[in-house]
């Protein structure tokens, strides 16, 4: 049986990165398949189904950020020949391209969903059957921001401590990191200033979602290429400009209790602080949360509520709002496995070199050299 896979470089891309690949072909059995077409579709989508006095409303709207069509990556007038061969491309990401994202729910009103996806695929022409897609991951921030990710900026707030001879107690909390995968630990840092009796003291940490859908007011449209795929009501009924915040505004995730009474009362008695305090960005259920995102349409920010109980009537809470959870891992492609055959294949460049098809020389860089076959290239 004739085979194809698809590999990039690696499984998860910043804006502006250019995503390096290869096709890889096996040919077994005679077949009329004379080239390969390489596709790239990034498309945020929103859908929200309304149950107004016991009718249907659905709106819907989806937005193109990316959209290579069905590019030549190698044609040839005659059918391949029984063998092996491996096609390799390029392709730049836009450099304005919200993250990867998808979730889904429900309310007593609402039915809603919500994707930012981004998918390569290939197909064999004359053999059109023969496809194979792969879903590629793009954390929305930048080298810059990563590279400075230890530079978090700290929130304070200057309260009175309660007690009889009150003094001002400084409350700062800081993030170790400004961008933290789904599934890990956010790190947070808690300093108290000026005198503190931590007899008397506990705190929670709240992990705050705010996830906002917003559907324009429009009629359906279809747009070829880039841009809008507008939204639809069912018969008899206007769509509504929509906003909907999601899980009825901010939603705690998880919460995270501490009793400051459990430290040595030495830590506070001049102030003092409790450092690598761990939130997981996991649901209580023990689910990776769902990234951030900045799209057309949808919005998913997240924040640390730090609520500090200084006496019986005296609670101060300080926001400290985290800049990026980030997608997890592309487990479809580091699941992946490579076949034997593939470090052999022949290499298949066209004569006419496109957008996507590496000029020769590319082919001994260090992005390709990770991909089979390529590597004593």
């Amino acid at each position: 049986m004739n085979q194809v896979f698809l590999r990039t470089d690696k499984g998860e891309y910043q804006p502006g990165e250019t995503i390096c690949g290869a096709v890889y072909l096996n040919i077994h059995t005679p077949t009329e398949a004379h080239g390969v077409q390489l596709s790239f579709s990034g498309r945020e989508s929103v859908c929200c189904v309304q149950d107004t006095d016991g009718h249907n409303i659905n709106l819907q709207a989806s937005y193109d950020y990316v959209n290579y069509c069905n590019a030549d990556l190698f044609t040839q007038k005659e059918p391949f020949s029984l063998g092996r061969y491996r096609f390799p491309f390029r392709l730049q990401i836009p450099y304005v391209t919200p993250g990867t994202f998808r979730a889904s729910g429900s309310d007593p009103a609402n039915t809603w969903s919500g994707s930012v996806m981004y998918r390569l695929h290939a197909s064999i022409l004359g053999a059109e059957a023969m496809l194979v897609e792969q879903e590629v991951v793009i954390r929305a921030v930048s080298t810059e921001a990563l590279r400075e990710n230890h530079m978090t900026r700290a929130h304070s707030l200057e309260v009175s401590s309660g007690s009889f001879f009150s003094r001002k107690v400084h409350i700062t909390v800081k993030l170790h990191s400004n961008y933290i995968k789904s599934g890990d630990c956010a790190r947070l840092k808690m300093v108290l200033t000026n005198q503190l009796n931590s007899r008397n003291c506990t705190f929670s940490i709240k992990l705050v979602r705010m996830l906002t859908l917003t559907i324009p007011h429009k009629p359906r449209s279809c747009v070829d290429g880039m841009g809008d795929h507008g939204e639809e009501a069912s018969a008899g009924h206007t769509a509504q400009p929509f906003t909907k915040h999601v899980e009825g505004g901010p939603f705690v995730v998880r919460k995270v209790t501490g009793d400051l009474s459990h430290y040595s009362s030495v830590t506070f008695a001049r102030g003092g602080a409790l450092d690598n305090i761990m939130i997981p960005l996991k649901s209580m259920d023990g689910k990776c949360v769902m990234p951030s995102v900045h799209g057309k349409y949808i919005q998913c920010d997240y924040s640390l509520e730090l609520s500090l109980q200084l006496g019986e009537n005296n609670v101060q809470t300080v926001s400290c709002p985290i800049l990026g959870v980030l997608p997890v891992d592309n487990d479809q492609w580091s699941s992946w496995t490579t076949l034997q055959w593939m470090h052999s294949a022949d290499v298949k460049l066209s004569k006419s070199p496109g957008p996507i098809t590496p000029p020769e020389q590319l082919l001994e860089s260090e992005a390709f050299g990770c991909l089979p076959g390529f590597q004593n290239v």
